[in-house]
């Protein structure tokens, strides 16, 4: 059963790639046997988006799409009724047949494909994990009628089966064709929330296709795309790795990285100049919703154990591209909120900041709440459970 709907932009626009082709224009059929009276849409697909080229009525159980074109593609036949999608990768003077079946009572559909190899790998690959959807789903059934008969630990670990079985299928359709365009549709796999062949683990088979492809379709649009994503995606990765060595910097217990930034002024101040205090390192921008909605919280907390020792070293992440003047927009946000507390900081380079990769976020507003020896206390804590913190520590001095 198919209802996998085509995921386009980012890495997914991976999926679409072009082959130059012979220079024959005599054009291309496509062939679509599905139940009579079910409305039929073909699209081409392109890195920029979806191109719905012609609609049709099945009639007599049939529809012919014909393509004048003298270049490869991939296109997409839907089922709007079924809400169901059929990638195909079509090349010139193919002669390309479907034949969907729709299952009236769950609505899915199945289809099979002669004329496209490409198509046919395509739907192997989708397959493959669709395979292992079902044989999952039926086994959750199974855990919910049985009364428990089997346990959440034996899923799991039948889960994790399943996971290493389909993606060693995938590695395997990619190493017996690196070049071929299916490869493209292995990305975006998932089971459960786990993507089946991340670049962060299996970077050297993206290199391996990207290489591929561009050797089978040089000077081709969609092929430089991908290369292009893999560039991106390979400084996502790197970035990822940084974020998760910066997270074991703020480790309950481990002392604090010190931030040494302007203030409003112009004039460093450093984390470091604060020990003897507890201090909530409080990471905000002017431009974030959540953390203006927030500032009230803290400036009340800020209020109620100032007097016995806790301050707020705040550090801005403005400078956003979009931000004309992020400084004004940082200083006047200081004033509208009542931030009365002394320590505002800020490099003004937005998400660039060497805060970023220092302390591991990857969303604001984000605290880190340190004692007078600059040892991690929590993270995270805003609203009344920062104050709870605030209270037991104090409380136990």
């Amino acid at each position: 059963m198919l209802k996998k709907a085509l995921l386009l932009g980012t890495a997914l626009a991976m999926f679409t790639a072009c082959n130059s082709g012979d220079s024959s224009k005599e054009g291309t059929n496509i062939t679509v046997q599905a139940p009579e009276g079910e409305e039929l849409i073909l699209s081409e697909l392109n890195p920029s988006g979806t191109k719905a080229l012609d609609t049709l009525i099945s009639s007599n159980g049939e529809v012919s799409f014909s393509l004048e074109t003298d270049s490869a593609n991939f296109y997409m036949v839907s089922l709007p009724s079924v809400q169901s999608n059929i990638p195909i990768f079509v090349q010139p003077d193919e002669d390309v047949k479907l034949n969907i079946t729709v299952d009236t009572l769950t609505g899915g559909t199945q289809y099979t494909v002669t004329g496209s190899e490409e198509s046919q790998r395509i739907k192997e690959i989708n397959e493959v994990v669709e395979q292992s959807k079902s044989r999952l789903d039926s086994l959750a059934e199974l855990m919910r009628t049985e009364n428990g008969q089997l346990d959440r630990a034996s899923f799991q670990a039948i889960y994790m089966d399943e996971l290493e079985k389909s993606r060693k299928q995938l590695i395997e359709y990619i190493e017996a064709q690196p070049g071929s365009i299916a490869n493209l549709f292995v990305w975006p796999q998932t089971l459960g929330n786990q993507q089946l062949v991340p670049a962060q683990d299996y970077m050297k088979y993206y290199d391996t296709v990207a290489v591929a492809l561009v050797k089978a379709y040089p000077n081709v649009e969609h092929a430089t795309f991908f290369a292009d994503q893999l560039v991106k995606i390979k400084e996502n990765v790197e970035r990822g790795k940084r974020l998760e060595e910066a997270k074991k910097n703020i480790a309950l217990g481990k002392t604090v990285p010190n931030i040494n930034l302007p203030d409003t002024t112009g004039q460093n101040r450093s984390l470091e100049d604060l020990r003897g205090k507890v201090v909530l390192v409080d990471f905000w921008a002017a431009w974030c919703r959540p953390c203006r909605a927030e500032n009230p919280n803290l400036v009340r907390t800020y209020k109620e154990f100032k007097d016995r020792g806790f301050t707020v070293y705040s550090v801005s992440l403005d400078g956003l591209p979009n931000q004309p003047n992020p400084k004004m927009a940082w200083t006047q946000a200081i004033q509208q909120d009542g931030l009365v507390w002394e320590n505002h900081v800020s490099d003004l380079q937005g998400w660039n900041s060497s805060v970023v990769d220092q302390f591991g976020f990857q969303g604001i507003p984000f605290t880190v709440l340190i004692d007078e020896d600059g040892k991690i206390l929590g993270t995270n804590l805003r609203g009344p459970a920062l104050k709870e913190k605030l209270s037991k520590v104090f409380a136990d001095k």
